[in-house]
């Protein structure tokens, strides 16, 4: 049987308790990629959060007669509720439900046992710019000591102290997940077929930039595509003048609550943002393009039965603010996902 083509999805758990079941993206995601792979021999895997379960799907064709064959990997993994929450916040100590380094291991394994074989990494669930959102857990650098096994000490909290790893309560995805000990990057990298891609599906709509972007665009300096890198612009709000401090270290002098920042300054902030992304971290250490909404813009459950999820079309300005100046392209479904390049820079940022 020839070398089979490999996609891994995972879908995580509606913490917001809204009723989004995100394996049924997966499902449609595989439907759509089935139709446009005919007579191909492909493989499925997937990893749902809410059931506890890592399932695979085998596409094959012997004798030119469709085959699906679907296998159990894991369903040992606890389930998801609500029971699994306080006041929104996923609860420490709960070791035994999956995690992104589950799935982390898993790309690796395909890299040391079937490398350049996966063409789409997807991630079905809520997100933000620091990563895919699967349960809401959070790096807290804390965590639920119980002892060892067999023995069975009063629960206590301790702290991680190593920067370089990761909280065990802890199961989204972070930006800095993409070295050692948290994973192989070589190893994870070689999983990925010429071809091969990631997509985040989630939000990624951080008020602040749409905010800023929007606030910029209604200045009367701005005047679009045409607008110079030396135009300058006056920035009182405050939330607004605390990412110029943490990006670009431009801060009001002491007599003053504004600054006065050049176009080159707002797209070298933006272009530093971008590369603060999970997005852009997953697309350096991979080599590959990572689709992912652009910061500010959130994304919504595209209707229909074979709907998947699709960028917030009322966000078009944000959306064409950096296609126009940071030359971001969009993904290619036309879904306004922005398409995360492994070298991305601009003429006024360079590639952290």
């Amino acid at each position: 049987m020839s070398v089979m083509k490999q996609f891994v999805f995972v879908s995580g758990f509606d913490y917001e308790f809204k009723g989004t079941d995100f394996n049924i993206f997966s499902t449609r995601r595989r439907d759509k990629l089935i139709k446009q792979n005919p007579k191909t021999n492909l493989k499925f895997t997937f990893f749902d959060f809410k059931r506890g379960k890592i399932t695979s799907e085998d596409i094959t064709y012997p004798s030119g007669v469709v085959k699906n064959t679907s296998t159990i990997v894991k369903d040992s993994f606890d389930k998801i509720s609500s029971s699994n929450y306080v006041i929104g916040k996923f609860k420490n100590g709960q070791r035994n439900t999956l995690s992104i380094k589950n799935v982390y291991d898993f790309v690796s394994d395909i890299g040391m046992n079937d490398p350049n074989t996966l063409d789409e990494l997807s991630f079905f669930s809520h997100a933000w710019m620091g990563g895919p959102i699967f349960v809401n857990s959070f790096n807290d650098r804390s965590t639920v000591y119980t002892g060892t096994p067999g023995t069975s000490p009063p629960p206590s909290q301790i702290d991680i102290s190593d920067p370089n790893k990761r909280d065990p309560d802890d199961k989204d995805g972070r930006a800095n997940d993409f070295s050692s000990p948290t994973m192989d990057i070589n190893l994870f990298k070689k999983a990925f077929s010429s071809n091969g891609y990631s997509w985040i599906w989630g939000c990624t709509a951080t008020e602040v930039y749409k905010d800023m972007i929007n606030t910029i665009q209604k200045m009367r300096q701005y005047s679009g595509a045409g607008t110079k890198d030396s135009e300058k612009f006056i920035i009182y709000n405050t939330d607004f003048l605390l990412e110029f401090d943490e990006y670009l270290n431009h801060k009001p002098k002491a007599s003053s609550k504004a600054i006065t920042v050049t176009f080159a300054d707002v797209k070298s902030l933006f272009s530093k943002v971008l590369q603060n992304t999970y997005a852009f971290n997953l697309a350096h250490s991979t080599g590959k393009k990572v689709y992912s909404a652009f910061v500010g813009v959130g994304s919504n459950n595209e209707p229909g039965p074979k709907g998947l999820m699709i960028a917030d079309r009322y966000r078009k300005n944000v959306i064409d603010f950096y296609k126009t100046h940071l030359g971001i392209k969009i993904d290619p479904e036309g879904r306004n996902y922005a398409e995360y390049l492994p070298t991305f820079s601009s003429v006024t940022s360079p590639v952290l």
